[in-house]
Formats: structure tokens, C-alpha cells, sequence
């Protein structure tokens, strides 16, 4: 599971409800490790060759795209 810093924690009186599953939570691919989806490949080459200037900062809010930001960046 994910976690931050910080205050994070909410109450279990806060749900309306809970579902128990023994399913593995989804991992993104991790874009270092080459295993990286050619369609997304080319949608990150994409949008650092044309859309982000060189030292931008970039957040992304789709997960899916967000591992694969860093895949084609202009800067060390």
C-alpha cells in the first residue's frame, strides 16, 4: 500500500464501507527497469519533446502516466 508523511491516518468510522480482498494491489511498471509500454513510451517522448521546457517541473495526476514521466526527461 502506498503511504506519504504526515497525518494520514482516517478512522474506520469515516467509511461507509470496507471490502477485505486477498487481490494484489496494482504496481505500476517501473519505467528503469525497461518495462515500459510502448504507447506510453511514445505519449511521455511526446510530451517532453514538445510540451515541457527544459528544468520545468512536471506533475502528472493519472498513475499511469506519472511512472513514465521521467522515462524521456531532458535533465539529469
Amino acid at each position: 500500500m502506498p503511504r506519504t508523511f504526515g497525518d494520514t491516518q482516517v478512522h474506520i468510522s469515516h467509511f461507509d464501507a470496507v471490502v477485505k480482498t486477498d487481490r494484489m494491489l496494482y504496481a505500476a511498471p517501473d519505467p528503469q527497469e525497461g518495462n515500459i509500454d510502448e504507447n506510453a513510451s511514445k505519449i511521455g517522448k511526446m510530451i517532453a519533446e514538445n510540451l515541457i521546457e527544459d528544468e520545468s517541473t512536471l506533475q502528472i495526476g493519472s498513475v499511469f502516466f506519472s511512472c513514465f514521466k521521467f522515462a524521456h526527461k531532458k535533465t539529469a
